[in-house]
């Protein structure tokens, strides 16, 4: 089914570093405001073509949209 709605790597990466994903699922385990802030600082050349970020819900519509706006909004 992964491979199938194009999640297949990403399965099996997680296959591969099942502790990272435990990290991930705990709460408090992860935060995708850390993330950000790195990213931000993060040099990145317009030669890149970096034109924003690509949030995947994982089907958490709710929580995704209650998630702060400043903070995706980059400000």
């Amino acid at each position: 089914m992964a491979t199938k709605i194009a999640v297949g790597e990403s399965t099996r990466f997680l296959t591969k570093h099942a502790s990272w994903f435990l990290r991930f699922a705990t709460p408090g385990g992860y935060c995708p405001d850390r993330l950000l802030a790195r990213g931000e600082q993060a040099p990145t050349p317009p030669s890149a073509g970096v034109a924003g970020l690509h949030l995947f819900t994982f089907n958490q519509i709710a929580e995704t949209e209650r998630w702060p706006r400043p903070a995706r909004a980059g400000g």
